[in-house]
């Protein structure tokens, strides 16, 4: 689906704020309040929204976030695999890659130890394609989100009545306060009360959406590690912000993730692009040429589809969200 004129205006409103109500949208957008509810629905169906939640995993009671690719040694049955995953708790978003992996998982933990304990039973649970897990601590995303599964929620320690409404706005987040009361059976003052103090105290990042059919068709995961050279480490580094160049950039609509990694790795990037050599070119070649093709290693996949959660694709505008 190509987006232009109000279509790409109702996208980008929608990312920022998935509450948006249809006069707003129509207001800024310039279209009429029919036009408007005909877009959105366009848009739902042609882009694949999900009308989602951006939550703060470590508020939600998960601080330990690990970034896990996984090669298989041997041909596998990703029927069998995919339903170990959607059962597996831990995971909270898994994908089918093509490359040099050929599953990337996110992982949410309480500890340390409760990873560690994770990494040895999934290990355990898929033994026999002979797989070879690299690990890497989540130490900060800078732009980005996975959409957290509702089992995180429904397990974490908040009240009932907080998780119940996070779980809700987390299947629609544009449920009315009307709809939320019917489904929680909570008056809609105390909704109100409980959503905006969800957001105050950050657990609730933004009302958001997710698109399941993006723009460009082409995703890649990579990531990479560094030969460490005290000479040129931080001038390469430099080199690297091109990446949030909010004027090269413009909208974002081709790095969807960026997050700064401690363990195997050190950097994941995903994006969305037109075709193989865009995305190369962008990810792979674009490292390269930063740290010098002896100073960096890159490990890279097309993303096939979502084994287990929600893809997390979205438009918004990176200086308007995250530089300034």
């Amino acid at each position: 689906m190509k987006l232009q004129g109000a279509s790409e205006i109702i996208t980008e409103l929608l990312s920022t704020n998935s509450r948006i109500s249809i006069s707003d949208l129509s207001r800024i957008s310039g279209v009429s309040r029919p036009s408007t509810s005909k877009i959105l629905e366009s848009l739902t169906e042609g882009l694949g929204l999900k009308f989602v939640l951006e939550l703060d995993e470590a508020k939600l009671g998960y601080p330990v976030m690990h970034n896990v690719i996984v090669k298989l040694g041997k041909k596998a049955d990703f029927e069998k695999i995919e339903d170990i995953i959607s059962r597996n708790p831990g995971i909270n978003f898994a994908c089918s890659c093509k490359g040099d992996f050929d599953i990337m998982l996110q992982v949410l933990s309480k500890t340390s130890a409760e990873y560690f304990g994770w990494e040895n039973s999934f290990i355990d649970q898929i033994c026999e394609y002979r797989p070879k897990l690299m690990a890497s601590e989540i130490a900060k995303m800078r732009f980005g989100f996975f959409p957290v599964d509702n089992g995180f929620v429904t397990a974490s320690g908040l009240n009932d009545e907080d998780k119940m409404l996070i779980t809700e706005l987390n299947t629609n987040s544009r449920a009315s306060i009307k709809e939320l009361g019917q489904k929680t059976r909570i008056n809609g003052e105390t909704i109100r009360y409980r959503m905006r103090k969800l957001a105050e105290e950050g657990i609730i990042r933004r009302f958001t959406v997710a698109s399941q059919k993006p723009t460009r068709s082409y995703a890649i995961a990579y990531l990479s590690n560094y030969v460490f050279n005290s000479k040129t480490r931080y001038k390469a580094s430099l080199r690297l912000y091109d990446y949030f160049d909010a004027d090269k950039l413009g909208i974002l609509n081709t790095f969807q993730n960026i997050s700064l990694l401690s363990g195997s790795y050190k950097f994941l990037g995903i994006g969305i692009f037109k075709n193989e050599e865009d995305a190369v070119e962008n990810t792979v070649e674009k490292h390269i040429r930063a740290f010098g093709k002896d100073n960096v290693s890159i490990t890279s996949a097309r993303i096939l589809k979502a084994l287990k959660g929600i893809m997390p694709f979205r438009k918004l505008n990176i200086k308007r969200n995250y530089i300034q």
